[in-house]
Formats: C-alpha cells, sequence, structure tokens
C-alpha cells in the first residue's frame, strides 16, 4: 500500500491522502487537481526523487500551473525536516502496528487520522491551535 500525503507547511494542514496500491504520475497529478481546484496551486512543491515526481505528466503539471519544483537531494530526508516529521507520526500512530483487511479499511482508517490531525490536535507552532482552525483563520485574514 502507498500513501502520498501532501502537506502545507505553513499551515500545517494535511490534505486528505491518496492512498492505493500504486501511485503513479497521472495519479498525482489528478490528486493534485483535486486539491487545487478547492483553493488553488502553490508557488512551490516539495518533495523526493520518486518516479512519479519525475515524470512527464507531474513535470507537465507543474509547468502549466507556474508551479517550480524544488526535489530534495537523494539520501538527504533533513532537507524535508517537517515532512519527514510529521510522516513519522503519521506512520507511528496509524500505519506501524494496523493490519487493514482491505485497501477501503486503509483509506477509511487513513482519512481519520488526517482528520484529527487537522480538526483536534493543536499544534504549539500555530499558538496551540488546530491545522484546521489556522487555516480558516488564515483564509479568513487573507480574504481566500
Amino acid at each position: 500500500m502507498k500513501v502520498l500525503v501532501v502537506m502545507d507547511e505553513f499551515l500545517r494542514y494535511a490534505f486528505v491522502p491518496l492512498v492505493d496500491f500504486s501511485i503513479g504520475s497521472e495519479e498525482l497529478v489528478e490528486h493534485l487537481e483535486k486539491i487545487g481546484g478547492k483553493d488553488g496551486f502553490p508557488r512551490w512543491i516539495r518533495c523526493d526523487n520518486g518516479p512519479e515526481f519525475r515524470a512527464y505528466p507531474f513535470v507537465k503539471f507543474a509547468e502549466a500551473k507556474r508551479i517550480k519544483i524544488h526535489y530534495i537531494d537523494p539520501g538527504k530526508p533533513f532537507q524535508n525536516g517537517f515532512s519527514e516529521s510529521f510522516i513519522g507520526k503519521f506512520r507511528g500512530e496509524c500505519l506501524v502496528g494496523y493490519e487493514y483487511e482491505n485497501l477501503r479499511e486503509a483509506r477509511e482508517k487513513i482519512s481519520e487520522w488526517f482528520r484529527f490531525y487537522n480538526e483536534e490536535r493543536p499544534h504549539s507552532a500555530l499558538g496551540y491551535k488546530t491545522p484546521g482552525e489556522f487555516y480558516k483563520q488564515w483564509r479568513l485574514s487573507n480574504g481566500v
């Protein structure tokens, strides 16, 4: 099972992930289109060097949306420290030690964990607001 995590590092908001047995560049682009269609697209994306991020559909998508791609150097996850920290929490609290019966159950449980993370779990970096609260406040104050 693969899980594609998309997070806004400033807002600390983790969008509902893409969960499947394999995730290609086309699926990645489709998922990003859904996310970006709501609030717009970012100016840049930080990602690893996975084949889905190097493939033509993703690169073409980024060019069309005027998104700069920042690839972290291979073998240097500390260049993506915030995301690595988040993924470590997600892995430890939602993946390790759990056996999901099927993909549907995995998607439900993972989506529930993301809802908990965004709506119930306060963060010190956000003034002890949840990412959801901070996100709503930011949108209001920025006319989004």
